[in-house]
């Protein structure tokens, strides 16, 4: 968890709205994913995401370690679905810590990466056929793989989230990755259309295709936008209904403020956390200020106990120096060498051509950019990796000067999208597929990638900007020009 998400969980268990809502847009794609794959249902989704967020907020005060709140908003998510299961007579497949049932088997420690054909991801038929095969998976299966591969828990936070063991949530993942691979060889074998196991086939991270087909079923953003305020209407009641009599007209005030309002107290609120001001600091300053007699003491006793001038002159004659007999003061130049910062432009280079080399070699690469992301006068460098359509993603590097190293900043997932730079300086992704696009502004926190979306809706949008175009990573002299200008 970065640092944007811990400031905003900070202000948000404060009592800010606005925080509480940028935590939603981080996180209602991944509660109703998990709620859809396990009641397969869309409009029952909808309704468990609205549940979950509504408890959350309200609960969120009595979250003490605030970087396991994925975990705890996945078994609020976990728990609500099993509710609904059960009131509707749905509930016979699996209770939340039934394992009774299942056959745990020891996963081998050398277990390999789990690809699959690239086409599954191009093609709409064998895409479609690819989720039916998920679906068909065991509940648990079904939620375990969400959980890894999009909802991007540990195996430990997973064990935590579904109530079992680690070993238990390894197995389930391992019987999932056997079944998904042994189900579509017996579909190509029964229908005469081989890709899986043939030299010369593409192949691709089922993590990264699995991504592609949970984005593309998500729910769309004005559904979202529609769930919120229906999340903010149901807060907003409950607390004034909690709330005492003289404060329900405050409250109900408070809810009718100006969204540029509240935005600027997100922001403050924000700001206040990070940078740790303390009341033992502000209320003092605040009383300065609406104490003008003790300002004006203040101001005073710093006047007469810094400024020498205002000491009683003496009644000693001075003594006069004639201009004549006065020999010339010259100051003697400084030995010290100024400090400057040490030249690690060609360390920076050098770093990033063999990141290039390393990719060049392991992946399919199309290409690479060149741009100063968090604006520290050092150039990242941004590789286009050649994935599927739907899955296909950027990653960027930065270099830490301390180590003299690169640092993976994190994926830029731009599908059939790409990369925009604006008129203003700053990076644009969008992503999508069939009407529907996602617009993120990019920046860097800590060395770390952060994506901030920029509209609800699934329209194009026109960017004051240009899209950037892929360097050939045989073409160097790009990204020297770069590190060193």
């Amino acid at each position: 968890m970065d640092v944007h998400e811990k400031t905003l969980l900070i202000s948000a268990q404060q009592g800010n709205d606005y925080c509480f809502e940028e935590i939603y847009k981080l996180y209602y794609s991944k509660v109703y994913a998990l709620a859809l794959a396990t009641v397969k249902n869309s409009a029952d989704a909808e309704d468990i995401l609205q549940t979950v967020f509504i408890k959350a907020w309200q609960n969120l005060g009595r979250l003490r370690d605030i970087t396991a709140f994925n975990t705890w908003i996945q078994r609020i998510t976990l728990n609500e679905c099993y509710t609904l299961l059960q009131t509707r007579g749905r509930g016979g497949e699996v209770s939340l810590n039934d394992e009774v049932t299942e056959i745990e088997v020891s996963v081998p420690e050398n277990e390999e990466e789990f690809n699959i054909p690239e086409i599954y991801a191009e093609r709409v038929d064998l895409s479609e056929r690819l989720k039916e095969i998920i679906d068909g998976l065991s509940l648990v299966q079904r939620q375990s793989v969400m959980l890894y591969y999009y909802c991007e828990l540990t195996v430990p936070e997973i064990a935590q989230t579904m109530g079992c063991s680690e070993g238990t949530v390894k197995s389930r993942l391992y019987l999932a990755r056997n079944s998904i691979r042994g189900s579509i060889k017996n579909y190509e074998k029964k229908t005469g259309s081989r890709f899986y196991g043939i030299a010369g086939i593409p192949m691709l991270s089922f993590g990264d295709i699995f991504k592609g087909q949970v984005m593309r079923r998500s729910i769309s953003g004005a559904q979202a936008k529609t769930c919120f305020i229906n999340i903010y209407t149901a807060h907003s009641a409950a607390a004034a209904a909690a709330a005492p009599v003289g404060m329900a007209a405050a409250g109900a005030g408070a809810a009718g403020m100006a969204v540029s309002t509240k935005v600027l107290l997100g922001v403050l609120a924000g700001l206040l956390v990070v940078c740790g001001v303390t009341a033992a600091v502000t209320v003092p300053m605040l009383l300065n200020k609406n104490s003008g007699a003790k300002k004006t003491e203040t101001t005073h006793q710093i006047e007469t106990t810094v400024n020498p001038s205002s000491a009683p002159q003496t009644t000693e004659t001075p003594t006069t120096v004639e201009p004549t007999t006065a020999e010339p003061t010259t100051e003697e130049p400084t030995t010290e060498e100024p400090t400057t910062e040490p030249d690690i432009r060609q360390d920076v280079y050098d770093a990033y051509v063999a990141v290039l080399n390393e990719n060049v070699s392991s992946f399919d690469v199309t290409g690479y950019y060149t741009h100063d992301i968090d604006g520290d006068g050092i150039t990242e460098l941004i590789v286009d990796i050649g994935t599927a359509q739907l899955a296909r993603k950027c990653v960027a590097y930065t270099y830490d000067k301390d180590s003299g190293n690169t640092v993976n900043a994190g994926d830029l997932y731009v599908s059939d999208g790409g990369i925009i730079l604006t008129s203003d300086g700053n990076l644009v992704t969008t992503a999508g597929r069939s009407g529907y696009y996602s617009y993120n502004k990019i920046s860097m926190v800590n060395q770390k990638i952060v994506s901030t979306g920029m509209f609800d809706d699934h329209d194009l949008h026109d960017i004051d900007g240009e899209y950037l175009r892929a360097i050939p990573t045989s073409n160097l002299e790009p990204l020297k020009n770069a590190v060193f200008n």
